[in-house]
């Protein structure tokens, strides 16, 4: 979540350049920086949306995990054997769409508070309460999950590719290691970062547009 808030300034310019795209007003991304510093408080701007990002991130991590330990758990039947790959892709891409569907309201209003230019002024939030009830009150309470499902295409595929190479991948590690060594952090990085490699993610693109409140709104 750390991380997270001090790269919000690239998730705002992202949210910008997607909104700016959608409205064919594009322009190069120094032009869209000075843009969002002139628009609200300088260099600040930048990190709007920083408070709902820290709450989904860190929230939807321990969902994440949560429901990763209780779907492995059930899998193993207390027997404390590892699933197969199919259990491990389901149970990943399972525990994530759990993690989206639930922080969604946060992700809508993230993506909200991190709206600048005309945007700006229809989704000014004092704070994250104040824009959950502000949408709950002026569009109802479907309007929080909106861009839910597109959110789901991107992330759960994902991670249940992930998780399935990255199980698989720590099962060979396993395999081929000294009963005697234990398992170092490099390698679990290295696993990582070749599952996530394996894995194709998709883009989020589908999910901003309907959370900001224009275009198609997922039912």
């Amino acid at each position: 979540a750390s991380v997270s808030a001090v790269l919000q300034p690239f998730d705002t310019l992202r949210t910008r350049l997607q909104a700016d795209a959608t409205t064919g007003t594009a322009r190069p991304v120094g032009a869209t920086l000075r843009a969002i510093a002139a628009e609200g408080h300088g260099v600040s701007s930048l990190w709007r949306g920083s408070t709902a990002t820290v709450l989904r991130v860190g929230g939807g991590a321990g969902l994440h995990f949560f429901s990763l330990q209780l779907l492995r758990g059930a899998a193993a039947g207390g027997s404390g054997q590892r699933p197969q790959w199919v259990g491990d892709a389901a149970m990943g891409g399972t525990a994530r769409a759990v993690a989206v569907f639930a922080m969604c309201p946060l992700t809508t209003v993230k993506t909200r508070m991190e709206a600048s230019g005309a945007a700006a002024s229809r989704f000014s939030y004092a704070s994250v309460p104040e824009a959950l009830a502000s949408i709950s009150r002026r569009e109802g309470v479907r309007a929080l999950w909106r861009g839910v499902l597109p959110a789901l295409g991107a992330n759960a595929p994902f991670s249940a590719v992930h998780y399935a190479c990255y199980s698989r991948l720590q099962a060979e590690i396993a395999r081929r290691r000294p009963a005697s060594s234990p398992s170092s952090p490099a390698t679990n990085f290295a696993a990582g970062g070749v599952a996530s490699a394996l894995a194709t993610l998709a883009l989020p693109s589908p999910s901003t547009r309907c959370q900001r409140g224009g275009g198609d709104t997922v039912r």
